[in-house]
């Protein structure tokens, strides 16, 4: 075996590896809140052509953990009021009188009630809103004095203080944006390989390795494709469970396996070169038979 092509694939390797591995848990890495879901009583009365009303209710706050993109919060929060329309979820239909409709808004920051260091400080209180259409434009005011003299204003409420919380390295949550990065990334290992790792002077290839020449091209070329856009557009029905995250990386895999097949090739190992070129295509197929039953 020529041991420079073996340092220099190996050399490639721990590159992608670092890159890929630098790319995951620094853009992608999410925290896991120590209490998930909490839930809070408040209440709320307002005036409402001249009858006044008290809302009690419970506020839900909870963690969400979904697709992550680069630039997102580390940790991403839902509310909703209990036991409410969840098309509702922070907000109240008060009524409707002569073409106008009267709501209150929350306006609870769940981030800043499950205690998220990110919200300290929010202010969260409730605020009248009025709709109409005057036959030309939507109008909407939220101005307290305007809507007073149209008999709707708050008059009180009490609102829970936020909770103490602990947060901790919650895993890797990766988005379709994640296909486009790690493929990039492994397009630029497999054209070091291509370009660095030269094919042994006493290697002859034989009717295998040109079947696996083939084969190459015709993963790299038909099927990376078609596997990149599946892996990219599943976001639109996908979960986050372990396979969708795989499948997220199966485009890059695909490439990676191509790379990895060229340099045995070239080094002399012509059966596991011919193999490794299935990696990515079947871990791109098991994903999506497992998230697909």
């Amino acid at each position: 075996m020529n041991t420079k092509n073996f340092k220099k694939a190996k050399l490639i390797l721990v590159v992608y590896l670092i890159a890929t591995l630098s790319l995951l848990f620094l853009g992608y890495s999410v925290q896991k809140p120590r209490v998930a879901r909490q839930e809070f009583p408040f209440s709320i009365s307002y005036s409402y052509q001249g009858e006044t009303k008290t809302i009690s209710d419970v506020y839900v706050g909870e963690y969400a953990r979904g697709a992550k993109y680069l630039g997102d919060d580390a940790v991403a929060w839902y509310g909703y009021i209990k036991d409410h329309d969840r098309l509702e979820s922070d907000f109240y239909r008060i009524g409707e009188i002569g073409g106008q409709a009267f709501s209150i808004n929350l306006n609870i920051e769940p981030g800043y009630l499950m205690g998220d260091p990110k919200y300290a400080g929010s202010a969260c209180q409730p605020s009248g809103v009025c709709h109409s259409f005057d036959g030309t434009n939507d109008i909407t005011v939220t101005d307290a004095a305007e809507l007073e003299k149209l008999g709707f204003s708050m008059i009180s409420w009490e609102y829970p203080e936020p909770i103490e919380n602990a947060f901790s390295f919650g895993g890797v949550s990766l988005s379709s944006e994640a296909v486009m990065y790690t493929a990039f990334i492994a397009i630029a290992a497999l054209l070091a390989c291509m370009i660095l790792i030269k094919k042994d002077k006493d290697i002859v290839y034989s009717k295998l390795d040109k079947v696996s020449i083939v084969l190459n091209f015709l993963i790299a070329i038909p099927a990376f494709p078609f596997i990149f856009i599946v892996s990219a557009l599943s976001e639109i029905v996908a979960d986050t469970s372990i396979w969708q995250q795989i499948l997220y990386l199966a485009p890059a895999l695909t490439v990676l396996g191509i790379g990895a097949s060229v340099s045995l090739r070239r080094m002399g190992h012509k059966n596991l070169g011919f193999l490794i070129q299935f990696a990515g295509p079947a871990v791109f197929a098991l994903s999506i038979l497992i998230e697909n039953p």
